[in-house]
């Protein structure tokens, strides 16, 4: 039993790696209340256009773990991981003002996918 295209595991890692990201803080801002005091709020990765990157890497994991075990779909990973970059960039962008290392390693991830559904091309279908 075979499992899988090695481009499809490494997609669906990554993009598992992302969907987890997302619930970190991208932004952190802290206001000084006394002379000792500080009071800290976070925004998640999922916060704004960040639900639709969330929902592409979703999809995308699901579409490429339901193609490792053996169901024939459509090969729409490159589109997909493509998608998720672009939304990924414009989520890193909008979030740009207070930007902690998750919205860092998100943009990476980012990268990341989008190399691994390129590479889903090179492999057999």
């Amino acid at each position: 039993m075979s499992l899988g295209s090695p481009g499809r595991l490494v997609l669906s890692a990554l993009g598992a790696l992302l969907f987890a990201d997302l619930f970190l803080a991208w932004q952190k801002r802290c206001i000084r209340i006394g002379a000792a005091q500080q009071v800290c709020a976070d925004r998640a990765g999922w916060y704004g256009l960040g639900i639709a990157t969330g929902l592409a890497t979703t999809v995308l994991v699901v579409w490429t773990v339901v193609q490792l075990v053996g169901v024939e779909l459509p090969r729409l990973e490159p589109a997909l991981a493509g998608a998720v970059l672009v939304l990924v960039v414009i989520e890193f962008a909008t979030h740009a003002e207070r930007r902690q290392w998750p919205a860092w390693a998100g943009l990476g991830l980012g990268i990341a996918i989008a190399a691994a559904g390129a590479w889903t091309l090179r492999e057999p279908p």
